[in-house]
């Protein structure tokens, strides 16, 4: 008797369980609609902050007296380099074609898989920060500078002679790829941006595109971003949701503010179990 009593309510569990999974599916499917609005914002943003600091114009100034050692004991290759245009579009084409990697495959992980925006946070405020000092902070062509339009041309990396030299937005770049696919638990991925951003360094030392200080800049200057980034971006996302809620009670838009803060609790718990397991 007990087992036969047991069996209907062990499938009463099962059907009551199918429900509730059928349930938290529809809710995870309406959120991450609801979140993919707010990303392509972000990415908007980004990609203004990106490209927006062309629309005022690169700086071509030529200045003076810069020595850097690292250039002189590379001195050989780039003249070699520059000698053999094969070679220097060779480097130029594999490092392009690698960074372009890496950024359509963090971009693409980003918006498809991942539910903060802590990658566009750090994006932002690096590029932001970075066009600053292009129009304060004015050096000279390195003698042997070799940036030229190959015959193949990049998704992400723009070729010809500019002065954008401090700081280096290809190794800082790639710094802020490595550290979010890393914090993303995507470890041998984050090993290939770190041998790219490896490369790329090297590639831009030969060519001369960039002075070592630029190189070092970029790497130290992402990471910090990066690190304020993971340690702030919660407080943004929350002050975010926030305001939202503020400007759906100002139009009184009873129906919208509903969803919006049933998604704003369903992200706060989210966000509270993703702190315990990074603890």
């Amino acid at each position: 008797m007990n087992q036969q009593q047991g069996q209907p309510d062990q499938q009463v569990n099962e059907i009551n369980n199918t429900h509730q999974h059928e349930q938290e599916h529809r809710q995870t499917a309406h959120s991450i609609t609801e979140n993919m609005v707010g990303k392509l914002t972000f990415m908007g943003i980004a990609a203004l902050v990106l490209f927006g600091f062309r629309l005022k114009g690169i700086p071509q100034d030529d200045v003076h007296c810069i020595v850097d050692v690292v250039h002189d004991y590379f001195n050989s290759w780039n003249k070699y380099v520059n000698e053999n245009t094969y070679y220097s579009n060779l480097l130029i084409v594999t490092n392009s074609f690698m960074i372009d990697c890496i950024a359509l495959g963090t971009y693409s992980y980003w918006l498809i898989c991942v539910r903060n925006i802590r990658f566009m946070i750090s994006i932002i405020v690096f590029y932001s920060l970075r066009t600053v000092h292009l129009h304060i902070f004015h050096m000279r062509f390195p003698m042997g500078y070799n940036w030229n339009e190959p015959t193949i041309t990049s998704l992400t990396v723009p070729y010809g002679r500019t002065s954008d030299f401090f700081f280096s937005g290809h190794c800082g770049f790639l710094t802020l790829c490595f550290f979010e696919l890393r914090a993303l638990g995507w470890k041998k991925l984050s090993w290939i941006a770190m041998i790219t951003m490896i490369y790329t360094a090297f590639v831009l030392i030969v060519l001369r595109v960039h002075y070592t200080i630029d190189i070092t800049a970029g790497i130290i200057i992402a990471h910090y971003i990066h690190i304020q980034s993971q340690h702030y971006y919660v407080k943004i996302e929350k002050a975010m949701y926030s305001f939202q809620i503020y400007i759906t009670k100002l139009f009184q838009c009873k129906s919208f503010q509903q969803n919006l803060e049933e998604e704003q609790m369903i992200y706060l718990k989210q966000i509270q179990l993703q702190e315990k397991s990074d603890q």
